[in-house]
Order: structure tokens, then C-alpha cells, then sequence
């Protein structure tokens, strides 16, 4: 019988219930506990699409835990800091994963993942500047053994450029990407490669004291080929988001938002040569989100949410040569989120429950368990 993290994590909330502390800045785990709000609201998390907002989060260390305990490969955390006496800052972070759609290249020994990123934020005038370089690389090679009789070289890079403006009123970020792998195995060649280009924008407009509106466009794309010997492969990646928000601080404790997505759009197109075309699309029209959060007391923060989406998905096929073949299918997917803050001195730790654990409990004959959290982040400040 394997032992369960829910002993550890009981004691952890007894100790944590002497504890009598300020509130921090949040993390990943906070919005998606709330809905998946992402980037309706102000977040320590946002400083990936909104490289200016890095000013609002000096002398903190953050640890983003997600995707369950089992994945450590989604694990990442990072570090932001002032540079010596100046009003610049600096942020590091480590492991952090990509999800870029990526083509089957060669043998798949590499793979495209955790990049390591450098911010840079500095004030001018009344607005903040910030920037994002971030690089990730994997590499396999292999020489010719009787059991392989070919030698084998494959690698993978990614290498992304962001710069974002910000101040009381609205966020822009733009970020330039050029992610390739490339494979030799035996002289003969796997390649794929190309660039992307990711906006962001929102503004917060105050109605009253209490209340913003927060309206918010998201916008990616992509163009990759892929040369594979004599043959070349093309590919495209489109992503919108239009959607928007109201944020009402109904008193100190407590923040409700209220939001949809009126039209999201996802589209993956494939050329391949000498075979036939294939796009696949997601349309969602719309989202509809609600979160809260409470502070319960000194020490604890409550949090819930609600999401549902309505989608509806093409799949279209062409060979080369012949007629163009189509399936469609709609559905409605709604998600109930919860969770909790503890704050302890200049600690905070964020979790996202799982609520199959409350309705199943572990499984101990078996020896296996559902996870008590779905996802843990911790922020500590100095």
C-alpha cells in the first residue's frame, strides 16, 4: 500500500492554523481555481504574456506545481529580484513547459520542452517596459553499434523574444518564437522549423471604486515546414481569444469576476506532399466563467469557480487528387473549481482540490489514490 500525501498535507494545515499574516501575491493555481480567470485579473502568473507587469512582483520566489504530483516534468519555478540599489528587475525562471504543437520528427528522441527564462523590467515614465528572452534545447546522438547500424543525431532548439508595456490602465505583450528540431539518422534527414507570433492586450476600466470591466484579445500564430529527404510538409497554428470580464471587489475580503469568451478559435492545418491537406478547428462561441475568492481569515483565503464552454469541432481531410471529406461535432463541457490560500509570514501556498478525491477517497487496497490537489504553487516573498 503505497502512503498517501493526505497525512502530510493535514498536518501541514494544522500547523499552518497558528499563523497570522498579510495577503500576498497569488499564482497559476489561484486563477485556475477560480474559473480559469487567467488573465482577467492581476497575477503574479501573468508576467509570461505580460513581460511589463515583472515591476509589480519584486523579491519574490515562485514554484508552480501543476498538472498533479505524478508530472514533475510540468513542474517550474522561478525568481524575481532588484538589480543592486537600482528600479530594475530581474526574473529567472527554470522548467518551464511549452505546449507548441510539434510534428513527428525523425526517431522522437528529442522533444521540444522547459525553457529557461530571463525578464527584465524597468520603469519609464509612468508605464513599465519589459522584456522575455527564453531558450530551450534538447539533444540525442548515438553512433553505429551492431544492434543500430546507423548513426544517429537529433536535436531540438526553441528560441522566443517578448516585450510588453504596462500601467494602471492596460497590459500589451508580443512575443516572437522559432522553434526547429532536426534529425540525421543515418544520413538520412528529419527536419522541421519556422516562427510564431503571440498577442496580448487588455485594459481595466474602472466603472466605480468597486468595479472594472476588463476587456481582453488574445491572438497566436504560426508557420512551420518540414523537409523530410526529397519531400516538404507545411503546417499553420491559429489561436483567438475575444472575451471579457467584470471584477468586483464587493468589499476588502472578497473578489467576485464575472466573464465570457464570447469567440475563441483554435486551427491546426497540415499540407502534407504528395498525400492531401487536414485542418482541424475548434470553435467556441462562448465561455462563460464565474470565480470568487474570500479571505476566511488572517491566515486563509477561499477559493471557487465555475466554467462552461460551448465548442464545436471540424475535421477536414483532402487527398491529393481526390474530394474533400468532413466531420463535425459539438458539445458543451462545464468544469466546478475550488481551492484555498495559506498564508505564513512571507509564505504562501496555493492549492487547486481535487474533487474526485472528496467523492472517492484514496483507493488503499489497491494500492494507488486519487491526489488530494490538483495543483500546489508556492510563492514566498523577501
Amino acid at each position: 500500500m503505497k502512503k498517501d500525501i493526505f497525512v502530510s498535507i493535514l498536518l501541514l494545515v494544522l500547523i499552518l492554523m497558528v499563523a497570522n499574516t498579510d495577503q500576498l501575491a497569488a499564482s497559476e493555481t489561484r486563477t485556475f481555481s477560480m474559473g480559469e480567470i487567467g488573465k482577467y485579473i492581476r497575477d503574479d502568473s501573468n508576467v509570461m504574456p505580460f513581460p511589463g507587469t515583472l515591476m509589480d512582483y519584486s523579491n519574490q520566489i515562485r514554484t508552480e506545481l501543476r498538472n498533479y504530483y505524478n508530472q514533475p516534468d510540468r513542474y517550474y519555478g522561478g525568481v524575481h529580484f532588484p538589480l543592486l540599489n537600482t528600479n530594475y528587475i530581474m526574473g529567472v525562471y527554470l522548467n518551464r513547459p511549452l505546449d507548441f504543437p510539434t510534428p513527428s520528427v525523425g526517431a522522437d528522441l528529442v522533444t521540444l520542452n522547459h525553457t529557461t527564462d530571463i525578464l527584465f523590467g524597468m520603469k519609464i515614465g509612468e508605464n513599465n517596459l519589459g522584456f522575455r528572452l527564453s531558450y530551450a534545447s534538447d539533444s540525442y546522438q548515438q553512433d553505429s553499434t551492431a544492434a543500430s547500424p546507423f548513426n544517429v543525431e537529433e536535436s531540438a532548439q526553441y528560441i522566443e523574444l517578448a516585450g510588453g508595456l504596462s500601467n494602471e490602465l492596460y497590459d500589451l505583450g508580443v512575443s516572437f518564437h522559432f522553434p526547429s528540431i532536426t534529425s540525421d539518422i543515418g544520413g538520412y534527414k528529419d527536419e522541421w522549423g519556422g516562427y510564431g507570433v503571440m498577442l496580448n492586450g487588455r485594459y481595466f476600466y474602472k466603472v466605480n471604486e468597486n468595479m472594472s470591466l476588463v476587456p481582453l484579445v488574445a491572438l497566436g500564430t504560426s508557420s512551420t515546414s518540414q523537409d523530410i529527404d526529397t519531400l516538404t510538409n507545411d503546417y499553420g497554428n491559429f489561436n483567438l481569444i475575444l472575451g471579457g470580464a467584470l471584477n468586483y471587489q464587493i468589499n476588502e475580503q472578497t473578489l467576485m469576476v464575472i466573464g465570457i469568451e464570447v469567440f475563441g478559435y483554435q486551427s491546426y492545418s497540415a499540407e502534407y506532399e504528395g498525400y492531401g491537406d487536414s485542418t482541424i478547428s475548434t470553435t467556441t462561441i462562448p465561455a462563460v466563467f464565474i470565480g470568487a475568492e474570500s479571505d476566511l481569515n488572517s491566515w486563509l483565503t477561499g477559493r471557487c469557480g465555475i466554467r462552461q464552454s460551448f465548442d464545436s469541432k471540424t475535421e477536414k481531410f483532402k487527398p491529393e487528387g481526390g474530394s474533400e471529406s468532413e466531420m463535425s461535432s459539438s458539445d458543451s463541457d462545464i468544469s466546478f473549481m475550488f481551492g484555498f490560500g495559506i498564508h505564513v509570514g512571507s509564505l504562501l501556498m496555493d492549492v487547486d482540490l481535487n474533487q474526485s478525491f472528496f467523492f472517492d477517497g484514496p483507493q488503499f487496497i489497491s494500492g494507488q489514490a486519487n491526489q488530494l490537489f490538483n495543483r500546489i504553487s508556492i510563492t514566498y516573498k523577501f
